[in-house]
């Protein structure tokens, strides 16, 4: 499941705020951090389409369990 929060703060400036709880089923246990890359296209109908880059860090639990939390703005 993931929680999407949209808060203007400019008319032209977009705060994008995206927490993920995923279950991960990797059988490295011993692998606890992976930082991946995203890249996503967001379609603004009163702006423009504009492509954003995302950064996240996950973080691994023994419950083989993690939480992704990135923020774009």
């Amino acid at each position: 499941t993931c929680t999407h929060t949209h808060a203007h703060a400019h008319i032209h400036m977009h705060m994008h705020t995206y927490t993920c709880t995923c279950t991960h089923t990797h059988t490295h246990a011993h692998i606890h951090i992976h930082m991946h890359t995203y890249t996503y296209t967001c379609t603004h109908t009163h702006i423009h389409a504009h492509i954003n880059i995302y950064m996240h860090i996950c973080i691994y639990k023994y419950t083989r369990k993690y939480i992704c939390t990135y923020t774009h703005m």
